[in-house]
């Protein structure tokens, strides 16, 4: 017990250390907390306590990466795309890095394994690169969460057959199929459920460690269960307080499980060895091959880097894994842990200078869309939504623009169509927008309105915006949050930003937004 008290207490110390070092640098936590669990690892702390945090707190990562997930990831509607990109990514990714690993003289398992691990990427990272909600409902935001929903449901079913063989394989995929059936009763309960945070937190726990002690017992994996739990609770908006209630908790537990699983490296030339091939294949080859694999399908290149950049990071699932298979151990172990350290470095860098790699590879290809729109005084609707459709029949010429294909394909015959991302300076560009006379922006994002407030344009600007942020703020003749979409606002604030031109798109706006309600 005492033994058990001390490595507890230094690892939360050094957790506290490198968080001061995050925030300092600004660079990843997850990429500190490693490191901070590499140093401890010097000093060789007992493996069996380690294990046990590692485990323990590994569940609730994955419960908590589970229960963010949007309710749509889930939609086989929105399945298409990620599904034949995320296939495509896994199966080369998985092929090319186990045969690697064979060819330098390590055994089938171990290649396999190895292959396994670079070919999964992390929910967790994906989620949290996105950010707010209204931000994660953009296209590439929708494409990496459920891209990355999908590579934890290919980890469950190989961690179960790993435990269990065929039948461990089978209640992998049936506890996920549990979770989903009893999703709506959930979420019903969670709707008419008004309790304190202690009653939201509580039941939060106790369905996690429901779950995982069943999942344990059967012996098909505990990332299945806390997978299962987690994806249970991703009942947005009714999901609010129960997430809530647990972020204490997460920060807590991600803090004590990638220091404890940082403090069961041991260096090894195969550890290295195995860790630069698993890089290669999660942060190199993956999002090339997920960049590609979405452009063919013909989503647009901005969206498409945006996506891929996202799918970098090895999964909790497969970190997991290490310690609760009990099949591998030593170098490949270890080898992962480092990969993990990269890739978590990688992420971030990625997701900072996203838009410098997308214009790099706009640069060098030869296919990009150059396409130009050849009007004055025009319309530049952004977004070929419900609303976006309809604003857009409201004028005589439009240009619509849209960064999902499908979307574009229903926009009105007459306007002018242009994929493209509206945060995007080239996309501008192609829509003329220094003739326009007027820019209304029909997607609820944060970002999307802040990019319309900052172009340097004497068009006239109407952004609807994602949080509760004041869009006051905002350089916007009108500017409507999600939070604002009730009927009396809606009126108030489009009455004093629209002339007398603007009654009949004023009428349609507000029908249109009040249906959103």
């Amino acid at each position: 017990m005492t033994e058990s008290i001390i490595i507890l207490s230094t690892i939360l110390f050094a957790a506290s250390i490198a968080a001061l070092i995050s925030e300092f640098l600004s660079i990843s936590r997850k990429f500190c907390y490693i490191s901070a669990g590499l140093v401890l690892s010097l000093f060789e702390p007992s493996s069996g306590v380690l294990t046990g945090l590692v485990q323990l707190s590994g569940i609730f990562v994955v419960f908590s990466a589970g229960s963010r997930l949007l309710p749509e990831t889930f939609s086989t509607s929105q399945m298409g795309t990620p599904l034949i990109s995320t296939v495509v990514r896994t199966s080369l990714v998985w092929i090319l890095i186990s045969f690697l690993t064979y060819l330098l003289g390590f055994d089938t398992p171990v290649s396999v394994f190895a292959g396994f691990a670079a070919s999964i990427n992390s929910t967790a990272v994906a989620v949290g690169s996105i950010g707010e909600k209204a931000e994660r409902r953009l296209s590439h935001a929708r494409l990496a969460e459920a891209s990355s929903f999908l590579d934890d449901i290919a980890a469950i079913t190989f961690l179960g057959f790993i435990a269990g063989g065929r039948v461990g394989l089978i209640l992998a995929i049936s506890v996920l199929g549990v979770s989903f059936l009893l999703k709506s009763r959930l979420g019903s309960f969670l709707e008419d459920l008004d309790a304190s945070e202690h009653v939201y937190l509580f039941l939060g726990v106790a369905t996690l460690l429901i779950f995982v002690s069943v999942s344990a017992g059967l012996r098909f994996g505990l990332a299945a269960g806390a997978l299962a739990a987690g994806a249970l609770f991703s009942q947005y908006p009714a999901d609010v307080d129960v997430l809530e209630s647990i972020k204490p908790l997460e920060a807590f537990f991600s803090s004590v499980f990638f220091v404890s699983l940082g403090s069961l490296y041991s260096f090894s030339a195969d550890s290295s060895l195995f860790a630069a091939l698993i890089f290669a294949g999660v942060a190199v080859l993956g999002p090339a091959v997920s960049y590609f694999s979405l452009r063919s399908t013909g989503i647009s290149p901005h969206q498409s880097v945006l996506a891929a950049l996202s799918l970098c990071s090895i999964s909790e699932i497969v970190l997991l894994s290490l310690v609760s298979t009990e099949v591998f151990s030593g170098a490949l172990t270890s080898g992962i842990i480092l990969a993990a350290l990269g890739s978590s470095l990688i992420s971030s860098i990625y997701s900072a200078y996203s838009d410098r790699i997308y214009r790099l590879i706009e640069s060098t290809s030869e296919h990009s869309d150059t396409s130009e729109v050849d009007l004055q005084d025009h319309v530049i609707v952004v977004g070929s939504g419900l609303i976006g459709r309809k604003v857009a029949k409201s004028f005589d010429e439009t240009v619509v623009l849209e960064n999902d294909k499908s979307k574009l394909e229903m926009a009105p015959e007459d306007s002018e169509t242009l994929l493209g991302d509206a945060r995007d300076d080239r996309a501008w560009s192609r829509c003329n927008v220094s003739n326009a006379d007027k820019i209304i922006s029909t997607v609820r994002s944060d970002s999307v309105a802040e990019k319309i407030a900052t172009l340097d344009v004497e068009a006239d600007k109407y952004a609807l915006t994602g949080s509760k942020r004041d869009s006051s703020m905002l350089d916007l003749d009108i500017g409507v949050t999600q939070e604002e979409l009730t009927e009396h606002k809606i009126k108030d604030k489009l009455g004093r930003g629209f002339d007398e031109g603007f009654e009949g798109l004023k009428k349609d706006l507000i029908k249109q937004l009040k249906d959103l309600t």
